[in-house]
C-alpha cells in the first residue's frame, strides 16, 4: 500500500459530498457490470480492493501540475553573506534577543541534532524563535492565541467557524 501523506485540512469522509461522490463512482462501477450472484461473491471476497483504492488516492490526492516547472531565480545572496552561523550560534543570539533560557536547545544540539540528516539542498541548519516569544518580545503578549478561521461545508451548514487554540 502507499503509504499517504498527512493532511493539515479538516478530513473529508465518506459523509461529505466528495466522500459520498466517490462512493457513487465505485457503486456505478459495480452496478454497471452486471455481476451474477457467483461473480459478486468472487469480486468482493478477493483480496487487493482496499489496497488498489488505497494506492488510487495516494496518487491523486496531489496535484502535479507544476512538478516539472523549475523556475531560477535571479536572486543572489549579498556579498556580505558568508553563510549561516553555527547552530550553537543562531541560537545564542535567539536567546538574547527574545529573553530565553537556552533549557532543551542544548541537549538537543549535543544529543540529536548529531543524529539527524540535513536535507541535500538545505546550506545548514537554522534556528528560528516560536511564536510565543515572538509575541511577547513585539507585543508584550505573555501567551499566544492562535485563532484561525476556516470555511465549513455540510448539508447542514455553510459559513465560518471560529477557532480558538488552547
Amino acid at each position: 500500500m502507499a503509504p499517504m501523506k498527512t493532511s493539515l485540512a479538516p478530513s473529508v469522509t465518506t459523509r461529505d459530498p466528495k466522500g459520498l461522490k466517490f462512493v457513487s463512482i465505485v457503486e456505478d462501477a459495480y452496478n454497471k457490470a452486471r455481476l451474477s450472484d457467483d461473480e459478486a461473491q468472487r469480486v468482493n471476497n478477493a483480496p487487493g480492493l482496499a489496497n488498489l483504492i488505497s494506492d488510487h488516492i495516494a496518487e491523486n490526492r496531489f496535484t502535479e501540475k507544476y512538478k516539472n516547472e523549475e523556475v531560477h531565480s535571479s536572486y543572489v545572496y549579498p556579498p556580505e553573506y558568508k553563510g549561516l552561523k553555527p547552530i550553537e550560534k543562531q541560537i545564542d543570539i535567539l536567546a538574547d534577543i527574545f529573553q530565553l533560557s537556552l533549557g532543551y536547545a542544548t541537549e538537543f544540539i549535543e544529543k540529536v541534532l548529531p543524529t539527524l540528516t540535513l536535507p541535500e539542498w538545505a546550506e545548514g541548519w537554522g534556528a528560528f524563535p516560536s511564536l510565543d516569544a515572538v509575541a511577547a518580545r513585539f507585543f508584550g503578549l505573555r501567551e499566544l492565541k492562535c485563532v484561525f478561521l476556516r470555511r465549513r461545508q455540510t448539508k447542514k451548514l455553510d459559513g465560518i467557524e471560529l477557532f480558538r487554540l488552547p
